[in-house]
């Protein structure tokens, strides 16, 4: 199973996490037959993108990758 995470800074609110996914959907119509647990992670990434330490590792590594 491939499992993506993301992690979502506590100041998002629910509406803006929707905006974020509705915005995603419609950029990219040609996705809209894919699962939300494929999609979802991949909206927010894109619009989240992970900070970057100095030495260009992430601030929010996940563990086991």
């Amino acid at each position: 199973m491939n499992i993506k995470t993301v992690v979502v800074a506590l100041a998002i609110t629910t509406k803006q996490l929707r905006k974020i996914v509705l915005k995603y959907f419609n950029e990219h119509p040609e996705d809209l037959h894919l699962t939300a647990s494929s999609i979802v992670p991949e909206a927010l990434n894109r619009a989240l993108p992970p900070s970057y330490k100095e030495d260009d590792t992430t601030c929010c590594e996940s563990k086991g990758e």
